[in-house]
């Protein structure tokens, strides 16, 4: 695809030719997703580059992540608004028996690995634009404490205090990238999922002027109808008229979307927290959102019951619909995790050490990102040049592969939607009109079949006597900055 124009300069190393080194091993990791090192380097030289960036003491994850968040934040910093999902997920390295720097991941003493809390940047379309952080981190130890106990800790000394990291360093990373020192950044809406319902979140989200859509994971105390009253927020909800009815596309189980029929009611509460449990919380105005389906769901699926907090306004119908669809943006971090497992298979990795493999999961988060927004592009303009994501040498390649002959001027340049299912038909896709457009994490084993398909063409090439043509020094994937 397109060559890219990022050279990753915001990386923050002391040592120049660091930079050169981390480009290079970029368009290695970008045109071979889903292999390892000594499948990805195109040489033994390049390899011993490889282990030795990740071994130098400047290449830590906070100097790596600048290259990919500062673009990402420069393609949205005119916008008024944007939206930032945050999500965890948990990696295992198990099969590494002499691995160092890991930790524990679940209840087992032999399942070992680290965790890692994203944060992606989306726009008011929900596309995905790129990382805004990415926060890892090592449970050394099984947890000791009652679930009373880690309740009365403070949230500094809790895991869940990554939301608040993710959040901040979300809002920092807009500032660092102001044009002007008085010019205004985006204003953010947080999308979490249950486990982000915690109220110094809230708190935060407030306290900066940005915005939340969190699905409701506690029934919280809430000032009553009745002077001097307290209820639970979910009674009182549920007490109002209804706003109307909608249609609202929800996942299956297995796979793909269906459509509810759904009722919803919404109302500002004001939360009231127990001074006296919850030493420091004050009192904070946030608005409930319930969506209950009406419709009878296919067999083996559950009715669609939804609670979500908001800041956003949500008192009419056409509000609610599209808090809703703002939320609905919380499943793009789904799509960032299986490109990043399965397209890019970063727990296939057999490096030795924690540290050098939350870097190579960092650099391949950003392969990831780049691959669900190929698949965005096809998606949103299907008939669009073909050539916004892929050189001529790339799909006249998949043509050929296609259709069993050269391309010829009479065939006509492809769309892009076209060209897609080509790439797709290398990773297993069956591209037939009911499938649509392959996933992002199909996307990763076809890349790499592309990329074996290119070379073939240049070894072909160079048997015939012919000058090879120069393959693309980075990646091939759009950049936010295009």
């Amino acid at each position: 695809m397109a060559v890219a124009s990022a050279e990753y300069l915001g990386a923050k190393f002391e040592e120049g030719r660091l930079h050169e080194r981390m480009r290079i091993l970029m368009a290695d990791l970008q045109s071979h997703p889903g292999c390892s090192l000594p499948q990805a380097c195109r040489s033994p030289a390049a390899l011993k580059g490889a282990y030795r960036f990740l071994d130098h003491p400047e290449t830590s994850v906070d100097r790596l992540l600048p290259a990919f968040t500062l673009p990402s934040a420069r393609c949205l910093c005119r916008r008024r608004l944007a939206i930032a999902v945050h999500d965890s997920t948990t990696f295992n390295y198990s099969h590494l028996s002499s691995a160092v720097g890991l930790g524990f991941i679940n209840d087992s003493p032999y399942a070992k690995g680290f965790h890692l809390h994203s944060s992606l940047l989306l726009d008011l379309e929900c596309n995905l634009i790129g990382i805004a952080h990415l926060h890892f981190w090592v449970r050394h130890e099984f947890r000791e404490q009652t679930d009373d106990q880690i309740r009365k800790l403070p949230i500094e000394e809790k895991e869940s205090f990554k939301w608040l990291i993710g959040t901040d360093a979300t809002t920092e990373l807009f500032r660092a990238v102001k044009p002007r020192p008085d010019a205004a950044t985006p204003r953010l809406i947080h999308v979490m999922d249950r486990e982000g319902d915690i109220h110094e979140v809230f708190a935060q989200i407030r306290h900066r002027g940005d915005h939340a859509v969190i699905r409701c994971a506690q029934d919280r105390r809430v000032e009553g109808e009745q002077p001097d009253k307290t209820e639970l927020a979910k009674q009182l909800v549920q007490r109002q008229e209804s706003l109307g009815t909608m249609k609202l596309r929800v996942p299956l189980k297995e796979g793909g979307y269906r459509t509810a029929m759904v009722e919803v009611r919404s109302l500002e509460v004001r939360l009231r927290p127990d001074e006296q449990k919850r030493k420091g919380r004050r009192p904070l105005s946030l608005r409930l959102i319930e969506v209950r389906e009406i419709s009878t769901p296919p067999a083996g699926e559950k009715a669609t019951h939804w609670w979500l907090w908001t800041t956003l306004a949500a008192r009419k119908l056409r509000q609610v619909k599209g808090v809703l669809r703002i939320y609905r943006a919380r499943w793009r971090v789904e799509e960032y995790h299986r490109a990043l497992k399965t397209g890019c298979r970063v727990e296939k990795l057999r490096l030795q050490d924690g540290e050098a493999l939350m870097k190579m999961v960092a650099m391949q988060a950003w392969v990831a990102t780049r691959i669900v927004r190929m698949r965005d592009e096809a998606r949103e303009d299907p008939e669009q040049d073909c050539e916004k994501c892929f050189t001529a040498q790339e799909w006249k390649t998949l043509f050929a592969r296609q259709h069993g002959r050269p391309w010829c001027e009479a065939d006509g340049k492809p769309t892009l939607a076209e060209v897609m299912k080509w790439l797709g038909r290398l990773g297993g896709h069956l591209g037939r009109k009911s499938d649509g457009l392959p996933g992002a994490e199909l996307l990763g084993r076809s890349l790499y079949a592309l990329t074996l398909l290119l070379q073939g063409r240049e070894i072909a090439l160079a048997e015939l006597g012919h000058p090879p043509a120069p393959l693309p020094n980075n990646s091939r994937i759009t950049d936010a900055n295009r």
